[in-house]
């Protein structure tokens, strides 16, 4: 046994190296930056303790963007699992041709999300793009879409669902293709209607990979960068600018690596406070 740990630690030792510097090493010196002043250059570091933490939680443009990033966050993660769990059902109910459906609701996974929205920014330009053309054609009123302010997190927000809304359902689905027949057979058997095995047992059994999916989208939704960067850049107006845009401004646009590190940790412990919460509820219901 005790030849068997270490041939497995000799064999895994290459790989814990090389995740050690990529991920570890950055992470602490992420840290380490976050409390000194890069005014000077990287090469002068100046420690300032908890200065740059307190300029940044107290500055109203961070909370702007913790309201944007929470409004993104739940409309994308609600949209893309609500319409991924209501599409799975549907193709778990689907005995042939099965393979087709599956095929084509797997395509926009199949794009790069900046040529997605790229893409999603021409169809809704205000002026030459075909959403509004079509909506005008049925005397439906137009939008501003992604260039007005009121309709800017709107525009996104769409955008980033159709992008990822693929991806809970294909974990959802899986999940539903796994589950046991039997309890289904008994409430056949004993009558209950196809709405009463999915709130009663389908959901219940299924909450677990739900929960999963859920988890997931929370993480990718809250750090989601290039769909917002690829249409506003966080404009209109500081409409859709989120967390992560100001981190990435901050640090390659103002260079003030510091803040871009104080934002960026910020939001590792939100991410890691949220999944810890949601994944606890998942095991506590396993």
């Amino acid at each position: 046994m005790d030849l068997e740990r270490g041939a497995a630690l000799i064999l895994t030792l290459p790989v814990l190296l090389f995740l050690l510097a990529i991920f570890i090493y950055p992470l602490f010196y992420g840290i380490y930056l976050s409390f000194h002043s890069t005014s000077k250059g990287l090469a002068n570091l100046e420690y300032v303790g908890l200065k740059n933490y307190g300029d940044i939680l107290t500055s109203q443009l961070f909370w702007l963007g913790m309201k944007n990033t929470v409004v993104y966050t739940i409309g994308t993660v609600g949209l893309t699992v609500g319409f991924g769990l209501g599409i799975a059902l549907l193709l778990n109910s689907i005995e042939k041709g099965v393979w087709i459906y599956r095929a084509i609701l797997i395509l926009p996974l199949g794009m790069s999300a900046v040529v997605s929205g790229m893409t999603w920014q021409m169809m809704m330009n205000p002026l030459s793009g075909i959403i509004n053309y079509l909506l005008q054609s049925v005397g439906l009123p137009i939008s501003l879409w992604h260039t007005g302010i009121d309709s800017a997190m709107i525009s996104v927000i769409i955008i980033e669902s159709w992008q990822w809304t693929p991806f809970p359902l294909f974990v959802i689905y899986a999940g539903l293709q796994m589950l046991p027949q039997e309890p289904f057979e008994a409430a056949r058997i004993d009558g209950a209607s196809a709405w009463q095995q999915t709130r009663f047992i389908t959901l219940p059994l299924a909450w677990p990979v739900i929960g999963i999916a859920l988890t997931f989208r929370l993480i990718g939704a809250f750090r989601s960068f290039d769909i917002l960067y690829a249409v506003t850049k966080g404009g209109p107006g500081r409409a859709t600018d989120t967390l992560i845009i100001q981190a990435y401004q901050e640090s390659f646009s103002y260079f003030r690596f510091e803040y871009g590190l104080v934002v960026g940790i910020v939001m590792m412990l939100i991410t890691i406070a949220m999944c810890a919460a949601l994944l606890r509820r998942v095991t506590r219901k396993a």
